[in-house]
């Protein structure tokens, strides 16, 4: 009743007023309203198109995905977590049929399998293209494969690494504390670029936990074949990040453990040996609980597993030119744990550019495309050597590769 008295209104006046909505207002009034609201979306869109900001190493200075702005997709203005979920309800669409390629099986050192899902029939080019998807994607996911076409379309072989048990390998791996973290897949990334050939130029786009897997390689392991990175909405400090998860963050890790445990085999026999509590797995909300319930786990805790294999620990052994892309409203990994201007200027091999917009791995323009790609492929281009080689090509071991249900829609 306060503010109607300040007003000079009775109560019943005020109701009807508010009732009517804003049709109280002069037609100026209106007016000027829409005006305004008009022009703070456009203020406000226009500061989401902003140029992407570098960090650091002068590496990308002459890219020319820098020099423009990337009209993002209009969702994008109510926040990252949003502009994610969004990459997630576009996955199909983002799904491009195969374009005739096949899976190659990597055997490992201690018996596991990868497999590298070509996009073509590999041809005499001068460089390979390599794409190591995140947690719960694989060769199956919508954006991860359209990634892949476009390297292919820009001159690489490219293709899609498919760790331990997922993608076409999903449910035969006996390994499944490397299936729901892939953190430990990093030692299998030697195993996987040898695969390449022996004669190639090798590039590589890592993201997310799949852009953390290369960057511990690229720290503890030196590859001269392996000519440049970009790692994508990847966790650099995982022991920092850990402890600023927000609950989105949290229960979206979570998830993607939860999936890759249920699909894999070594995790139900594990189930019913009693080895592991199905209920404690199930109902756990952040990603350190289900690892403290997989009793076979070979780490003290999940805090020494997550400092005995995150990435910031190599970056400054990183030898190669490595292209950190980032947003500034990534839900997941903050922009200020992933793209560190102290961790960057440690290292003059690393570069960093910040998006206004991207969400994680979401980075969607108008159309809803993935603007990250041309950032990605620009920065390859100019550090790959393109020219035809003329290799001989071994008939490598292949399995089976079809588009499935579970990869068009779920994404993984």
């Amino acid at each position: 009743s306060v503010p109607c008295d300040r007003l000079g209104l009775r109560r019943n006046e005020w109701q009807k007023m508010s009732s009517r909505g804003w049709a109280w207002l002069s037609r100026e009034g209106k007016v000027a309203v829409a005006c305004g609201a008009a022009w703070w979306c456009y203020a406000w869109y226009t500061r989401c198109c902003a140029v992407p900001s570098l960090i650091g190493s002068t590496l990308v200075v002459d890219l020319p995905s820098l020099r423009r702005r990337f009209l993002v997709h209009p969702l994008a203005v109510f926040g990252g977590t949003l502009e994610t979920l969004l990459l997630g309800a576009r996955m199909s669409s983002l799904y491009v049929p195969s374009g005739g390629g096949y899976a190659q099986v990597v055997e490992l050192d201690d018996g596991g399998r990868c497999a590298i899902n070509w996009w073509r029939e590999r041809s005499s080019s001068g460089a390979v293209a390599l794409v190591f998807p995140g947690m719960a994607n694989s060769s199956e996911t919508g954006f991860v494969r359209r990634l892949c076409k476009s390297l292919a379309d820009a001159g690489f072989d490219a293709g899609v690494v498919d760790f331990r048990g997922c993608g076409v390998l999903c449910g035969e791996d006996d390994d499944f504390e490397t299936a729901i973290h892939s953190l430990k897949s990093w030692r299998d990334v030697e195993a996987v670029l040898e695969a390449c050939g022996t004669d190639r130029d090798v590039v590589a786009v890592g993201h997310s936990m799949g852009g953390a897997v290369l960057l511990c390689h690229l720290g503890r392991r030196r590859c001269e074949r392996l000519k440049a990175a970009v790692v994508v909405s990847a966790p650099l400090d995982v022991v920092a990040q850990d402890a600023t998860y927000p609950f989105f963050a949290r229960l979206a890790v979570a998830t993607g453990c939860k999936l890759l445990l249920l699909l894999n085999r070594a995790f139900r026999a594990s189930v019913r040996r009693g080895h592991t509590s199905f209920a404690s797995v199930i109902t756990a909300t952040e990603p350190h609980r289900i690892i403290t319930a997989i009793k076979s786990f070979s780490f003290e805790s999940p805090r020494d597993y997550y400092a005995q294999n995150s990435p910031v620990t190599a970056l400054h052994r990183v030898a190669v030119p490595t292209l950190l892309l980032h947003s500034a409203n990534d839900p997941i990994v903050p922009a200020e744990i992933a793209a560190s201007a102290d961790l960057v200027a440690a290292n003059p091999n690393l570069a960093a550019v910040l998006t206004p917009c991207g969400g994680h791995l979401a980075f969607l323009d108008v159309f809803g495309r993935p603007f990250a790609d041309d950032l990605a492929i620009d920065f390859l281009k100019a550090h790959a050597d393109l020219s035809p080689r003329h290799e001989r090509l071994d008939a490598p071991p292949r399995l089976q590769r079809q588009s499935s249900f579970r990869g068009k829609v779920l994404g993984f």
